[in-house]
């Protein structure tokens, strides 16, 4: 492991697997600190909960947006708790489910940056993102909402600036003989929000947070 010349807070790994399972190659080097972060996020979820529900997402500022703001990303966590919470407390389940997250900020050619983002989730509360054409009541209106919110612009115009990926979705279910796998693939997926390549370091800005507790 070497040293990060730009972050000497960050160290540098450039291997096929992290404490026994695989991690992305294709994007360069990887933060050994992210991949900690993101590794100990999963296993306090798994800690909590039995089935864990974990989505990935995209955000980005709308081409028309002129209003960047380092604490969008903070803002955008605030809103989709306080949106789960609204949502628990209508179906009568308060407190059983906690959103944790990671995230990641890169900025390549683009004026503005953008984020990756995991969300995790109890399993037993919410399963899937729901359908897509549907304004409010799903998993992903809510994220929809929060992004809309943290940017303080309408629902419509952040339409076309949250994206779910291709296979966006993954499932780890604590206890079956599917546990190991379940949880490298999503490990696998989730390194990617470590790689060094793409986040800004000379600006003081944060590129990489998670779930505290």
């Amino acid at each position: 492991m070497k040293t990060f010349l730009s972050n000497p807070n960050l160290t540098m790994i450039n291997e096929s697997e992290f404490m026994s399972f695989p991690i992305t190659t294709d994007h360069g080097h990887l933060a050994h600190q992210y991949l900690c972060k993101i590794k100990e996020t999963l296993d306090l979820s798994l800690a909590e909960y039995h089935r864990v529900y974990v989505q990935r997402v995209d955000l980005r500022y709308p081409k028309y947006f002129f209003g960047y703001n380092s604490c969008t990303i903070t803002k955008f966590i605030e809103s989709l708790k306080s949106k789960i919470e609204n949502d628990l407390n209508r179906k009568g389940k308060i407190g059983k489910c906690k959103l944790r997250y990671v995230w990641a900020r890169e900025q390549a050619s683009s004026e503005t940056p953008h984020y990756h983002v995991a969300l995790i989730l109890n399993k037993d509360v919410y399963f899937c993102l729901g359908n897509f054409s549907n304004d409010s009541g799903n998993l992903s209106s809510m994220i929809k909402e929060a992004w809309a919110s943290a940017l303080g612009i309408e629902y419509f115009q952040v339409e076309s600036s949250v994206h779910f990926p291709k296979n966006s979705t993954y499932y780890i279910h604590k206890g079956k003989e599917s546990y190991l796998e379940e949880y490298k693939q999503c490990f696998y997926r989730l390194s990617y929000l470590a790689k060094i390549d793409t986040k800004v370091y000379s600006n003081g800005l944060r590129n990489f947070s998670s779930s505290r507790k």
